[in-house]
């Protein structure tokens, strides 16, 4: 079952506010009514007080005169309705219980004074019910005259601003709870947003829509934020390595094409050079024999394009295919020198990445040069990598095409690579597009000026081996 996790914050916030602040206002409550209703009884009580020490007066008056009658009616009616409440009752009785004056007989005659009486207490209050309405008995005596003053209000008119002060919390409690809940929703809103936006970019992004970038502008920095910026770093890079991947299979392919471009019915080539092999081997040619198997393993190693990975082993195996028949051409005037550290050449690096940089010496470093050329390879780790140099002594480059060249490759400038491939089919520009391409931008190629005369070529790849033959 999926649940947003905004809803799963206001759950939690709901359980950590609504419930603390519900039992909060519970507890207040209680103590404001109870408070309230403490002071209720003991304003009235003061009344009641107040109002018997008032009958002192009637003490020595003659109770049967009417005067005394009217006088004493309008006192204890003036006190019931007025000073206590309206609807109350009045009992005035001496210590022994005998009703002297009662505004209602009735009541008078069931006693209900009967409880203030043998409390033997100067003042207090109790509950009493007549007529099936609870009423609050609130009593005085006054030991002058030796009476009992009882007033009895019915509950519900005695306590009727408690009724107000129920309205008023209950009223607070739910706007309370209002403003909780707005506020729950406006904060669960505000930490879920950044949230909801990654998941609709990360389905976006699903579906192969990469040209988006989540908003980082913020006001207060969080792990949210954090994670957005790292997704965010995550997408550019996962663009960069999706443009690098298509442009390394447009670099492959042209390498692809210009290596099939060299190749005329390929079995047909090998067939023929095995025949010219044998021919030579019976007419004692060794020359041409050695010729013919050196293209033939040429022939056979770029053909397969497959992989685009190779041991070292196999790359250099096939440049020396090609030294072979290029020295045979060069009938001893270029020399070959070789340095091979055994322990690189199980790593792995980008199909004919050498050659084309052989290629060039002949192409250039010993162009109108008549004799005493060398090449020298030499393949060993150096800093944690595998690095291949190769190196002439033909006419070199000047200085400010070297620099010129180093910082096309550092650059990736397309557009030079682009004059290098028209000139030179498969050049130093597409190699080393396709090594940074493959292992980073921190390998590749570089140029160098050798001393006295010629140019070196270092080609750095990373330390990857690989056991096992590979299949070229």
């Amino acid at each position: 079952m999926f649940i947003s996790i905004k809803y799963k914050y206001i759950i939690l916030y709901s359980i950590l506010t609504i419930i603390p602040i519900l039992v909060v206002d519970t507890i207040a409550y209680q103590f404001l009514v109870q408070k309230l209703r403490t002071n209720i009884i003991e304003s009235n009580q003061e009344i009641v007080t107040q109002a018997n020490n008032m009958l002192t007066l009637f003490k020595d008056t003659e109770i049967d005169t009417e005067g005394s009658k009217e006088q004493r009616k309008m006192i204890y009616y003036s006190l019931a309705n007025s000073v206590i409440g309206q609807g109350s009752e009045i009992i005035l009785s001496d210590r022994k219980g005998k009703v002297i004056y009662s505004t209602n007989s009735h009541m008078a005659g069931k006693k209900l004074h009967a409880k203030a009486i043998d409390s033997k207490a100067g003042s207090g209050n109790y509950l009493a019910s007549y007529l099936q309405v609870e009423r609050l008995a609130i009593y005085s005596f006054n030991p002058m005259t030796e009476w009992y003053l009882v007033v009895f209000t019915p509950t519900d008119n005695i306590f009727k601003k408690i009724e107000y002060v129920e309205k008023l919390m209950v009223a607070l409690i739910t706007v309370s709870i209002i403003l909780v809940v707005f506020l729950i929703f406006v904060l669960s809103n505000h930490l879920t947003s950044p949230i909801h936006k990654l998941t609709r970019t990360m389905q976006k992004i699903e579906i192969g829509n990469f040209d988006i970038e989540i908003q980082k502008k913020v006001f207060i920095k969080d792990e949210i934020w954090q994670i957005t910026l790292s997704f965010n770093k995550i997408v550019e890079k996962l663009k960069s390595h999706m443009h690098y991947e298509y442009l390394f299979r447009i670099k492959t392919n042209e390498a692809k094409f210009l290596a099939l471009q060299s190749q005329i019915n390929p079995h047909f080539l090998y067939n023929t050079l095995e025949t010219i092999n044998s021919i030579a081997r019976v007419e004692k040619v060794p020359i041409i024999s050695e010729l013919s198997m050196s293209l033939s393993k040429m022939f056979r190693y770029n053909s397969n394009m497959d992989n685009k990975y190779v041991h070292i082993r196999d790359e250099i195996n096939h440049v020396e295919n090609y030294l072979n028949v290029q020295l045979i051409r060069f009938n001893g005037n270029i020399q070959k020198q070789s340095d091979y550290d055994p322990e690189i050449m199980d790593c792995k690096m980008v199909k004919l990445s050498l050659q084309p940089i052989i290629e060039n010496c002949f192409v250039h470093a010993f162009q109108n040069m008549a004799s005493n050329g060398i090449i020298f390879i030499r393949a060993a780790r150096k800093d944690g990598n595998a690095v291949i140099e190769v190196k002439d002594n033909g006419r070199g480059m000047d200085a400010e095409k070297l620099t010129e060249i180093n910082n096309a490759m550092a650059s990736w400038d397309w557009s030079l690579e682009e004059g290098e491939l028209k000139k030179q089919k498969i050049g130093i520009y597409n190699v080393n597009s396709r090594i940074r391409m493959a292992f980073g931008e921190k390998f590749g190629l570089q140029l160098r000026p050798n001393v006295p005369s010629g140019l070196s070529v270092i080609v750095t790849l990373p330390f990857i081996k690989e056991e096992g033959n590979s299949n070229v």
